[in-house]
């Protein structure tokens, strides 16, 4: 296909092109007076260059070249062009809406989060009134500054490719760097408090020195992000077509018409994914059959068939609203996260109240739950969503969580040794399932970028609220059987927690993915 070869030829000189002129407005504008470095606008791709990167990305991904480490790399600080990048000052035309709205996240949440552990209480009883509503709007302040924190670090997934294998990767990275900071949270824990019991007055300024310690690396981290973010934002301009402006795309019509002139040409029945997702009918026809056969799995996954069905096309908030595989994701997603928040916070008091266990266990066995977790993103859940589809994947994970959850049925103090095992258990499947779930969502924004942070926002939405209501739930259940912390039925009652509302969140999500549709079909 010399044509083919040609246009490729071409772009990848113009990619050159465009990364020498960058580096030479670079040179012109990196010397002011007072020594900075200073950037001007024009050292920034122009419109259009976002498709040539996306347009050569799809290429090389149908043609079989590996591209598993650019959208990593741009969001981890890596980088499109060569080597000649850098980290530079940030200045706020340096940076793209999502940035914006992570910065006022992170802001908010690490001022609310200061209040309640850094800063001394003003209040002489923790539950008065005026203690309880001062704490309340914390909370409600760190819960919102972390929700846009969330939705815009989610969306960037979907930003930075639209390969469902590469989101697959992203989003496996991306929970894995979630579980480190957990694990260097109770490994902070562990070291500072030790074995320690770790109420009382003894123990407050370790408590502060913990926070302190925390908010910091997490600003440090929070740092190079929106530095490494601004030589990567994804800017929607040239052939990035505005909600309600029309089906069509240029990079449609450009893949398009090359893929008509090479059918022409060379008799070809089979198209390359354009960088929206779509395709033409023909190669859909000509495909279908294959891909009914292939078996299932879903779009992306290396042994489910070929046949690539395009995603739907939402341009607008209400459209998603009127769209029934919003709401079925929504309770698959939701039900995820409940069960992976009540594993968290239950697993701690699973250990001192039912288990009896020392303050060390305590940091321990959570430490060993998230290490598994680590361990799991590191490969493993990626294989299994591409093997066995994000439907078998999600479904495994949901069998070793139930089986951990049956085992914690049956373990006692003075088989308390035993709940290492119930971690790992409990770390593999919790780790399978984030990522199946997600990933889940990225394959219902498909393309849609435009929308794709309020597609997120309700995801987490539904998920705080449910979660926040079950555990409401359950304290006040809690406190109408436990009169005292070391009687029988409370401690029961902490092992029926983390028995049963793991199991039934599970199942529930299992029952939901009956409605999920392959969007092969």
């Amino acid at each position: 296909m010399p044509e083919s070869q040609d246009l490729l030829a071409a772009s990848a000189a113009r990619a050159r092109s465009v990364s020498n002129s960058r580096n030479n407005s670079v040179s012109e504008g990196r010397s002011s007076r007072d020594g900075s470095m200073s950037l001007p606008s024009s050292s920034f791709p122009p419109a259009g260059d976002a498709q040539l990167k996306e347009k050569l990305l799809q290429w090389s991904h149908e043609s079989g070249t590996s591209t598993k480490g650019q959208p990593l790399q741009g969001l981890d600080g890596g980088t499109w062009d060569d080597q000649g990048n850098y980290f530079h000052p940030l200045t706020p035309s340096e940076l793209c809406p999502r940035t914006y709205f992570h910065i006022l996240g992170t802001v908010l949440a690490a001022c609310s989060f200061s209040i309640v552990w850094i800063s001394p209480s003003p209040f002489t009883s923790p539950t008065s009134p005026p203690a309880i509503l001062y704490y309340s709007a914390a909370a409600g302040i760190f819960n919102c500054g972390w929700a846009v924190v969330q939705v815009n670090h989610l969306a960037l997934i979907t930003d930075l490719c639209s390969s469902d294998s590469l989101r697959t990767t992203l989003t496996s990275r991306r929970y894995g760097a979630t579980v480190v900071s957990g694990i260097m949270a109770y490994a902070l824990y562990y070291l500072l408090i030790g074995a320690q019991e770790p109420r009382g007055e003894e123990s407050e300024g370790k408590w502060r020195n913990l926070a302190v310690i925390g908010l910091a690396l997490g600003g440090v981290c929070n740092v190079c992000f929106w530095g490494a973010m601004s030589r990567h934002c994804v800017r929607k301009e040239g052939g990035m077509n505005k909600a309600g402006e029309g089906e069509g795309t240029r990079s449609d019509l450009e893949h398009e018409d090359m893929m008509r002139r090479l059918r022409e040409e060379e008799g070809m029945m089979e198209a390359l994914m354009p960088p929206n997702g779509r395709r033409e009918e023909g190669a859909e026809g000509a495909e279908g059959a294959e891909g009914a056969e292939g078996g299932g799995g879903w779009e992306g996954d290396e042994g489910g068939g070929k046949d690539l069905a395009a995603p739907v096309r939402v341009t607008s908030y209400l459209g998603w609203l009127k769209t029934g595989q919003f709401y079925v994701v929504g309770v698959v997603y939701m039900a995820t996260r409940l069960l992976i928040n009540i594993v968290n916070v239950y697993i701690t008091f699973f250990l001192s109240s039912t288990l009896q266990s020392s303050a060390g266990s305590v940091a321990v066995v959570p430490l060993a739950m998230m290490f598994s977790s680590f361990l799991c993103t590191q490969g493993l859940s990626e294989r299994m969503n591409k093997t066995m589809g994000r439907k078998g994947s999600y479904l495994a994970g949901s069998s070793l969580v139930c089986g951990a959850c049956l085992w914690s049925n049956f373990v006692t103090p003075s088989t308390s040794h035993m709940v290492y095992g119930i971690a790992v258990l409990f770390g593999v499947g919790t780790s399978v399932v984030m990522v199946s779930g997600v990933s889940f969502v990225n394959d219902l924004v498909g393309n849609n970028l435009e929308t794709s942070a309020f597609v997120y926002g309700c995801m987490s939405f539904t998920d705080k609220l449910c979660t926040g209501a079950v555990v409401l739930a359950i304290q006040q259940r809690r406190d109408g059987l436990c009169k005292d912390e070391g009687e029988d039925g409370c401690r029961e009652f902490v092992r029926d927690v983390m028995v049963w509302v793991p199991a039934a969140s599970a199942l529930l999500a299992g029952l939901a993915l009956c409605w999920v549709k392959d969007r092969r079909k």
